[in-house]
C-alpha cells in the first residue's frame, strides 16, 4: 500500500517488466477500453456525473509505478508503455485495470481514471483498493457522501483490520472535510494504532485540536502490570520484614536478626 499523501492502492503488488511497444500502440491513448455499462455503484451523483467533472491531478500517486524506493525520478513514458503492453495481455486484469485508473489519477484525468475502476468493480464489485481508489478521487472531487460510503465499504470488505489503516486515514480525511470532528478523529486514532509513524494522521488530530494520547500495546500493559506487582511484592516484604523484627521474643539472639526478602 501507499503512502497516504494522495497515493493510490496497489492491487496485488507486482512489478512488471517493459516490452517493445509498436508504433500504433503507442500513438493510441492510454485507456481501460470501452466504458461498462452499468454498475452497482453508479447510483452515486460522483459516479452519475462523471462526464462533468474536471482534472484533478494528484501528482503523489505516482509514487506507486517507482521500480525501488530510493528512485527518485519516474519515466511517465515508460509506465504509460508498460501499462498499454499489460492492457493488451490482458484487458480484464484487476491490477491492470487499477494501474491505469491511478496513472489517470496521477495525471489528472479524472474520467479516464473513473472508468478503469468502474470497469474494475463490474468485474469485482467488493475488491476494497479499488472501492478506496475511487472514494479518493470522489473525495478530491467534493463528493463527500459518495466517497465516505465508498471509503466504508472498502474498510468493510477489507480481509483484515490490521491492514486497513489508508482505509481508516481516508474516512478522517473525509469527515473532517464533513466537519464531522469526533468521526475524524476516532479514524486518524485507528490509523494511527495500526500505522504509529503516520504523522499525517497526528497532524490532522492536532488541526482538531485532539491531539492523540495513544492507548499502550498489550505488550506495554504486561511490563506496566509486571513492574506494579514487582513494586508491590518489595513493599510487602519490607513491611513482612519490619513487623517481624520489632515483634519478636525479648531474649531473641541479636546474632540472626530477622532480614526481609529481596527482589532482584
Amino acid at each position: 500500500e501507499s503512502e497516504c499523501d494522495g497515493g493510490g492502492v496497489v492491487v496485488d503488488g507486482q512489478k512488471q517488466g517493459l516490452e517493445p511497444i509498436s508504433i500504433e500502440v503507442e500513438k493510441q491513448l492510454l485507456t481501460c477500453g470501452p466504458p461498462v455499462e452499468s454498475t452497482v455503484y453508479d447510483f452515486l451523483e460522483g459516479l452519475a456525473r462523471r462526464k462533468e467533472h474536471k482534472h484533478f491531478p494528484e501528482p503523489g500517486v505516482i509514487k506507486i509505478f517507482k521500480k525501488n524506493p530510493d528512485d527518485m525520478a519516474i519515466n511517465i513514458n515508460e509506465v504509460e508503455a508498460m501499462l498499454k503492453n499489460l492492457f493488451i495481455e490482458n484487458p480484464n486484469s484487476l491490477t491492470t485495470l487499477n494501474q491505469i485508473g491511478n496513472f489517470w489519477r496521477a495525471r489528472g484525468d479524472t474520467q479516464l481514471a473513473i472508468e478503469c475502476f468502474r470497469k474494475a468493480l463490474s468485474l469485482s464489485p467488493d475488491h476494497p483498493d479499488l472501492l478506496l481508489n475511487l472514494s479518493r478521487i470522489l473525495f478530491n472531487l467534493g463528493y463527500l457522501k459518495d466517497a465516505v460510503f465508498l471509503a466504508n465499504r472498502s474498510l468493510h470488505m477489507k480481509a483484515s483490520d490490521h491492514h486497513a489503516w489508508l482505509q481508516y486515514f481516508t474516512l478522517g480525511e473525509i469527515y473532517k472535510a464533513m466537519e464531522k470532528k469526533e468521526e475524524a478523529a476516532y479514524n486518524f486514532r485507528k490509523s494511527l494504532e495500526l500505522k504509529p509513524e503516520l504523522q499525517e494522521a497526528e497532524r490532522h488530530l492536532r488541526d482538531l485540536g485532539m491531539e492523540e494520547h495513544r492507548s499502550a500495546n498489550p505488550y506495554t500493559i504486561v511490563i506496566i502490570l509486571a513492574l506494579i506487582g514487582i513494586v508491590l511484592l518489595v513493599v510487602y516484604c519490607l513491611l513482612l520484614g519490619s513487623v517481624g523484627g520489632s515483634g519478636g521474643p525479648p531474649n531473641s539472639s541479636p546474632s540472626s536478626p530477622s532480614s526481609p526478602y529481596v527482589t532482584q
